[in-house]
């Protein structure tokens, strides 16, 4: 019915095409289609122009209203695929709160006012095939494949420890496999865990630099350690992520630039 309308509205088959972007042809025959369910010839058809028949102009005005229905949700979806509302589900590292995420949620909530976010600070990667976190903060290669990931910078770890700590190795569950730390006699399950057992003097650990902005000023020493690791939010929402993860992910990304945790 629309398409009827519309060959009308437009005066030819060949400019409804242009319009639905497809063939004279299929166009031709949504029309046909119609009058066959309807039982009723709607046009009288030339080579000059198209004509109603009577049936036709008693059942335009239905198509038009139908197709004027149909551009007003089209608008409608439109607007809320732009707009930036609703809620946004965060997780992040310890080491990136602060640095990253708390002014990236800043510069986020003053631009888009009617996003809610609950943020997750965590050291452990949440899964997000389960559907409880929209976008996640990663550091380092990514398992998740099948995720839609932006490279956010890099993120350099240093190796931490009082002057006096014994060499002993304080190791987090994703350094389980690094050769320096494989065999920590303790791990921890966070960074915060493992700075304060640096700082109590019980060993050394490699964290991430934001997490040692204060450490010097507590008598502790620092030493590069590594490659730096890549930093990358994460999501798992397809092709087209809602506009809030849009958003987030662009201001991450221009904190990130100005928090100097850029690759370039």
């Amino acid at each position: 019915m629309a398409v009827f309308a519309l060959v009308l509205e437009e005066g030819s088959f060949a400019a409804a095409a242009r319009r639905l972007e497809r063939s004279p042809s299929v166009v031709s025959v949504h029309v046909r289609e119609l009058e066959r369910t309807l039982g009723l010839r709607l046009l009288h058809r030339t080579t000059r122009r198209l004509a109603l028949t009577e049936a036709g102009e008693r059942h335009l005005p239905h198509c038009q209203a139908i197709l004027d229905a149909l551009r007003h949700s089209d608008a409608l979806a439109s607007k809320m695929r732009e707009r930036v509302e609703g809620r946004l589900r965060v997780t992040v590292p310890g080491a990136l709160l602060e640095s990253l995420v708390a002014p990236t949620l800043s510069a986020l909530l003053d631009a888009h006012p009617d996003v809610e976010v609950a943020l997750f600070e965590s050291d452990h990667r949440a899964r997000l095939e389960d559907g409880e976190v929209d976008v996640a903060i990663r550091v380092g290669r990514l398992s998740e494949l099948e995720h839609r990931a932006r490279r956010l910078g890099s993120l350099r770890d240093l190796r931490v420890a009082r002057p006096d700590s014994p060499d002993r190795a304080i190791r987090l569950p994703w350094q389980r496999q690094t050769p320096a730390t494989a065999h920590a006699p303790l791990e921890v399950s966070s960074v915060r865990a493992a700075l304060a057992l640096v700082e109590r003097g019980l060993g050394w650990a490699v964290l991430p630099e934001p997490a040692l902005v204060h450490a010097e000023s507590l008598g502790l020493r620092v030493e590069p350690s590594g490659r730096p690791e890549p930093i990358y939010a994460v999501h798992a929402l397809g092709s087209q992520p809602p506009p809030a993860v849009r958003a987030f992910i662009d201001c991450a990304v221009e904190v990130a630039a100005k928090a100097g945790l850029t690759d370039d």
